[in-house]
């Protein structure tokens, strides 16, 4: 009987692996500051706010349209995860990239994530700002939210700013979205249950 414990118990642990791997995130919002006295200021979703979660990486920089002024927001978002006015310094972009702008030597991968309960667990650390036809790294590779029975969640994170016309400083994020999981397969549930049952009747017959 103590066998029979011990093997149930082993099937459930397997059955209910605590994280599982997210298959999409879109990001619907969010907001940034830097250093936790200017802003927040809200980020606006662009062409690529639907990211990949599987390595790879999205968005781009773009090449500054004639005219005194710069770009603007529009010339942003068909480029951007997300693009935000940043004070009087105008709109920045958010995109994702391997570049480490600090040590080129450093690849930095592309956005994975995970599932535990309602516990969201993020690698962003190829999350980047585009402004002024520079770059700088803000993401982080340990970035923790909430996720609610809808799959809707919330997510914060900071980062130093450790290159670019902002340094020093430190970028303080949150992000709203929707994120999708691999759910546990029911056919694993019933083959634990299948297989206990069928211990059981061994166990008893050797009894």
């Amino acid at each position: 009987m103590k066998k029979l414990y011990l093997l149930t118990a082993l099937i459930f642990l397997a059955c209910t692996a605590k994280a599982v791997p997210i298959t999409e995130l879109t990001l619907t919002g969010g907001s940034f500051t830097m250093n936790d006295v200017i802003g927040p200021y809200s980020l606006t979703p662009g062409a690529f706010a639907t990211m990949s979660v599987d390595g790879s990486y999205d968005g781009s920089t773009i090449v500054f349209p004639p005219g005194p002024f710069g770009p603007r927001m529009a010339d942003y978002l068909p480029t951007s995860i997300a693009a935000f006015e940043f004070s009087f310094f105008g709109p920045f972009a958010v995109y994702t990239t391997g570049t480490d702008f600090l040590d080129p030597a450093i690849t930095n991968p592309g956005v994975t994530g995970d599932l535990d309960g309602t516990t969201l667990t993020l690698d962003l650390r190829s999350w980047t700002i585009f402004w002024d036809e520079s770059s700088f790294n803000q993401g982080s590779a340990n970035v923790i939210g909430t996720v609610d029975a809808d799959g809707n969640f919330t997510a914060s994170w900071e980062a130093p700013i450790l290159s670019g016309a902002f340094a020093p400083g430190v970028g303080f994020w949150t992000i709203t979205g929707h994120v999708t999981a691999v759910p546990v397969p029911a056919a694993l549930w019933l083959f634990g249950f299948g297989l206990a049952a069928l211990m059981s009747v061994r166990i008893r017959k050797k009894v």
